[in-house]
């Protein structure tokens, strides 16, 4: 048995390899497929084919002996400044890695989403479920969110053409320990460096990395349901909430300031396309400021059920992510 994780040398995937392996997995029964190889990995014994996921025929050829895949690949990118990219990296590449399945005679796939693609609300309160219809009106604006629902779907209608099981597995916002690029945990790191400017008027949902690993383990294993998603979230939270906690656990100062959500999101547009034509950028992301103004809240209960789904104690989530992060000099 060969299990391969294409796109498993970022946060979620080491955090999906070190569970495995404490599972009692064999490292030499593991396989990373990935433009480039992962000195930690490979320093713990898993091999690694080199291939992307818009390299149709290297994918394929990657996928020899496998007889359970992930599919993992992917960019967390919230400008709009490379929405061409992700487009073709999320759609192309996800289209690639289906006919890769095919073309391999494999029955099944475990595929990582977001819960972003059907838990994004303008309205207060609103809280999306595992087979809610995708948010695509809200998120047309947001490259990163539009381009993982239009993969999702194209996952989904592949696997039910074709008889391959598509497991989706969906993180909401994943926090912990072990993300050495800061991508994931980027709003940790702008709030303890007090790049934050006012408090979002939306919610947020988190989970540790290390929990959604354990799913995404059950589901390599075998278990979920096949042509469905698996919602997996350990908290909501309001902006204002969230920052309250991070200023409690990390001893920094969040913002007071909490304009309307039109004012903040004109306000910094305004900022960064002035800075923009003299060659500068704001301090925050724009994209990241409209985003706050979002109701992001979820609750899935399906990974519960049938993936065993427990999360921890989420302020544990929290101190442990501060901790990692100061101790890699992230901020």
């Amino acid at each position: 048995m060969t299990t391969i994780l294409i796109g498993g040398g970022g946060f979620l995937g080491r955090g999906i390899i070190d569970a495995l392996l404490a599972r009692g997995l064999p490292a030499d029964d593991l396989c990373v497929v990935s433009r480039k190889p992962h000195a930690s990995l490979a320093a713990r014994g898993v091999a690694h084919r080199a291939a992307s996921v818009l390299d149709a025929a290297a994918l394929t050829e990657a996928l020899d002996g496998a007889t359970r895949v992930a599919h993992l690949a992917g960019r967390v990118e919230r400008s709009r400044d490379h929405g061409e990219a992700l487009w073709r990296l999320h759609l192309e590449g996800t289209r690639n890695v289906m006919e890769a399945v095919r073309q391999r005679g494999l029955g099944r796939l475990v595929y990582a989403s977001t819960s972003g693609v059907v838990g994004c609300f303008a309205e207060p309160g609103r809280v999306a479920g595992d087979d809610d219809p995708y948010c695509e009106a809200m998120v047309a604006r947001w490259p990163y969110y539009a381009s993982k629902i239009a993969a999702e779907r194209v996952a989904f209608e592949e696997g039910k053409r074709h008889g391959i099981d598509v497991v989706a597995l969906n993180p909401s916002l994943i926090l912990g320990p072990g993300d050495d690029t800061g991508d994931s945990v980027c709003d940790v790191i702008d709030f303890l460096a007090g790049r934050m400017p006012a408090v979002g008027t939306g919610t947020l949902s988190f989970v540790d990395v290390r929990d959604a690993a354990d799913a995404f383990v059950q589901a390599i294993e075998g278990q979920g349901v096949p042509g469905k998603r698996h919602l997996l979230g350990a908290k909501n939270l309001t902006i204002r909430s969230f920052f309250d906690v991070m200023e409690e656990l990390s001893g920094v100062r969040g913002p007071r300031l909490a304009p309307p959500a039109w004012l903040q999101t004109g306000s910094i547009r305004l900022l960064d396309r002035g800075l923009r034509k003299v060659g500068s950028r704001a301090p925050m992301d724009a994209v990241g400021v409209e985003m706050g103004q979002a109701n992001w809240s979820i609750d899935g209960q399906r990974a519960a059920e049938v993936l065993g789904f427990t999360p921890r104690d989420w302020r544990e989530t929290l101190r442990e992510t501060i901790t990692d992060v100061r101790a890699r000099g992230l901020v």
